[in-house]
């Protein structure tokens, strides 16, 4: 069962993408997986000024593990939110929400960013951390940079963990993208193009192109 995850495939592995808080569940022994965590980023300030900015939100935590064993089991799945950028002057933004993974002796967590506060200052890291675990080449956790003017609202953080931008005085600053958790299974599979069906190494299921699943008894297989 894998929740509310979209799925797609990737050189014949499985990646299940989390964008909201949702549940996992490995019902065939362990499995070996590749894990991305991302705390929500933190909102945009907005100064007393128009002359300075208040500081931009700073980029969720990005945890990227590698060859992580996940025992059979459940596997409880938390997206942290994008805080809130600052609505009324001499206002920090509201932090980012925690993400995590956790289940048995697994856990995993990546706190959100921190508001922009007082300084004038892009938001931390400058560059996000790069990632392929979804099969394209993504930056995640990347701070806020300042908005334009004072009367330009403060831009959303664009991916996942992405800081909000502050602003000055009379606009508010952007609010903070949300966190994402993606889970990359690393076991093989084997497609069989023929039929639209895939055959997972240690997930003991068959499911059809639209990756379904498809119940039947072994002996109806036959491979050659």
């Amino acid at each position: 069962d894998y929740g509310s995850a979209s799925t797609n495939w990737v050189n014949g592995e499985l990646v299940l993408t989390y964008k909201s808080s949702s549940s996992l569940t490995i019902s065939d022994g362990a499995v070996n997986a590749d894990i991305l965590v991302v705390g929500g980023g933190g909102g945009g300030g907005r100064s007393n000024s128009t002359s300075s900015y208040y500081g931009s939100g700073n980029g969720g935590l990005v945890l990227a593990i590698a060859n992580q064993t996940l025992p059979g089991g459940g596997y409880e799945i938390a997206v942290g939110a994008g805080g809130s950028g600052a609505t009324s002057n001499g206002k920090s933004g509201s932090a980012g929400g925690e993400s995590s993974l956790k289940g048995g002796s697994v856990s995993k967590t990546a706190a959100g960013g921190g508001g922009g506060g007082t300084s004038a200052a892009a938001g931390s890291p400058t560059t996000g951390t790069e990632s392929l675990i979804t099969g394209a080449s993504v930056s995640y956790g990347k701070g806020g940079v300042k908005a334009k003017d004072s009367t330009t609202a403060g831009k959303e953080g664009t991916n996942p963990g992405d800081g909000g931008t502050g602003n000055k005085r009379g606009a508010n600053g952007g609010s903070g993208a949300k966190g994402i958790v993606v889970v990359r299974l690393k076991e093989a599979y084997a497609v069989l193009e023929d039929l639209g069906l895939r055959i997972g190494g240690t997930v003991s299921e068959f499911r059809d192109a639209s990756d379904q699943p498809i119940s039947f008894a072994y002996s109806e297989v036959t491979c050659k």
